[in-house]
């Protein structure tokens, strides 16, 4: 059986993502691009997490022949964290996760990681929206959290 592509397709869109001119460009706050689960000990700030659990299914192509078709689905999520409270801050904080969320359907459509003998494709799928207030020490934030797959087909032999 081939290599499972998951561990090597999330290091990829993981290092594309934190390298597209579209995430890069954005300041207060920078977007950390992580391809782990975060520590409470790390900083909470704009986040796309990049693979924190996939899961997958695979056929074989054709009798006889020791092609597979691997369907991989990769857990995701984006967090955005504003100081404030209100109307205002919750839609500067939705709108952001939007925009990152979009980068990474655009980076899927443009560029997908290759890997196995060929990515046969790859997009978003399963998005959920969530926003909360919370605190940050003693400071009140505004948090939105886009939870969603990537969905990738990969062909291994």
């Amino acid at each position: 059986m081939s290599d499972w592509t998951a561990p090597a397709f999330t290091t990829a869109l993981t290092a594309s993502l934190a390298a597209r001119a579209g995430i890069t460009d954005l300041t207060d706050p920078k977007v950390r691009v992580l391809d782990y689960w975060p520590s409470a000990d790390e900083g909470i700030t704009d986040a796309i997490i990049v693979g924190y659990q996939a899961e997958d299914s695979t056929e074989h192509v054709a009798i006889g022949n020791q092609s597979q078709d691997e369907t991989v689905t990769v857990h995701c999520e984006i967090r955005v964290v504003r100081p404030g409270a209100g109307q205002t801050v919750a839609t500067a904080c939705r709108t952001r996760a939007a925009f990152l969320l979009g980068e990474v359907a655009d980076e899927l459509r443009e560029a997908a990681p290759d890997v196995g003998d060929q990515t046969v494709f790859a997009r978003t799928d399963n998005r959920d929206l969530v926003q909360f207030p919370s605190t940050a020490g003693a400071t009140a934030v505004r948090v939105c959290l886009i939870e969603f797959d990537v969905v990738y087909k990969a062909r291994t032999s």
